[in-house]
């Protein structure tokens, strides 16, 4: 019996060391998913603050993009405005210029009418050089 009882004992000795060791082994390997879960986890969280980087860059690129359209609109519409307003001046120039050309040209006309061959004296060519003037007047205006 002490022969059955001994080898009992030896058999439970090496299931007890087995397990130990299965049980050690099992140890790691939690030891192990744990560190694996932590590592994921810190992973994650760094990817996480990555994606939050990445989504504020893209939304002050955003919002950068549509203050530089609203600025490029705004300076298109006052070049617009400057340009209408200034061709409005050309205009009510040319219209002026136009008007005087023709008031001068009317009264010229009258004097050489009413003077006859007689009509070569001083104001007819200051009159010419008026008319002159306002012609390259309404040239530059016309452009």
């Amino acid at each position: 019996m002490t022969k059955t009882m001994a080898g009992t004992l030896a058999l439970l000795g090496v299931v007890a060391m087995g397990s130990a060791r299965m049980l050690s082994l099992q140890d790691y390997d939690a030891e192990v998913a744990r560190q694996a879960a932590a590592q994921k986890a810190t992973q994650q969280k760094m990817e996480n603050a990555a994606n939050q980087q990445n989504k504020a860059r893209r939304d002050f690129l955003k919002a950068q993009e549509a203050q530089s359209t609203g600025s490029l609109a705004s300076a298109v519409n006052a070049a617009a405005e400057q340009k209408k307003k200034e061709n409005d001046l050309k205009f009510k120039a040319l219209q002026q210029s136009s008007k005087e050309l023709m008031d001068l040209s009317e009264k010229t006309f009258n004097q050489i009418h009413s003077s006859g061959g007689q009509a070569v004296f001083v104001s007819l060519f200051l009159d010419l050089d008026k008319m002159e003037k306002l012609i390259k007047d309404m040239r530059k205006n016309a452009k």
